[in-house]
């Protein structure tokens, strides 16, 4: 069974989300200094990663080009307790992003210390794409999204990420028939997914999931429009399969797939 676009592009957010952090160690059990750019680097891929909604390939691969931040450049606010980030425009996208670094009693903190349990980040990401196609002309597509992650248990072997996101996609596409205008809402919810601890040989989130509630409006061509509304969760295991439930106006789909193995066919119900 095929799976609809958005619903690959969920699955591409994810085998970046693993991958990314299938390369990074938890921190140690007893309390230490942790590093800033490591934590960051965990959380970032699955920050970007709620491109799921964008309908295009080229759309998604800037999503997973966005720009890497370093966190030395980014400069503390004691008005606010985050650390602001430098503003980069990449490809017509500007991105923003700012931290703070969290101890037990939820308190911001000026510099990382043996009591930092957590990092919040808040990022956005707001511009215009335009891509220019051969065979059918130009086309647009704005984008605004913003989302707040959290990583705690950072001073322990389980570090967990939860979070929230929302997208607005706003495009007109040039195809063979005439453009087509294609509106998405999204919203993502990021609940207790345990990342990998790599000391351990793990490779794959230990639990965990991530749903994704999208309406989008596709008027082609000056004709009626017509909206979809779906949720896709994804749930982790401590496994390379994760379970992927799709809801729409047509009924439930849960699907199984291997992303240690993309190219096999996912087994779907």
């Amino acid at each position: 069974m095929s799976v609809a676009p958005c619903s690959r592009f969920a699955l591409l957010a994810v085998a970046a989300l693993v991958a990314a952090c299938s390369d990074s160690s938890t921190g140690p059990s007893t309390p230490n200094v942790p590093d800033v750019a490591s934590l960051i680097g965990e959380m970032s891929v699955s920050g970007i990663g709620s491109a799921v909604s964008v309908a295009s390939p080229e759309v998604g691969l800037v999503f997973s080009a966005s720009p890497t931040f370093a966190p030395a450049n980014c400069v503390f606010a004691p008005s606010t307790g985050y650390f602001v980030c430098p503003t980069i425009t990449s490809n017509g996208l500007t991105f923003t992003r700012m931290f703070r670094l969290l101890d037990a009693a939820n308190n911001p903190q000026s510099k990382p210390s043996e009591q930092t349990v957590a990092i919040e980040t808040k990022s956005a990401i707001m511009g215009t794409l335009t891509f220019n196609e051969r065979t059918s002309g130009t086309s647009t597509v704005a984008i605004d999204r913003s989302d707040d992650m959290t990583l705690s248990g950072i001073q322990t072997t389980k570090h967990t990420l939860n979070g929230r996101a929302a997208t607005k996609i706003d495009g007109t596409m040039s195809t063979a028939l005439g453009p087509t205008h294609v509106t998405t809402n999204q919203t993502e919810l990021t609940t207790n997914i345990v990342l990998p601890n790599a000391k351990a040989g793990q490779r794959w989130p230990q639990s965990g999931s991530v749903q994704i509630d999208q309406t989008t409006s596709v008027t082609p061509n000056g004709q009626q429009s017509f909206t979809t509304i779906t949720r896709e969760t994804i749930t982790f295991n401590g496994t390379s399969v994760v379970t992927v439930t799709m809801v729409t106006g047509f009924g439930t789909l849960t699907c199984h797939f291997d992303l240690a193995n993309p190219a096999a066919p996912s087994s779907c119900s």
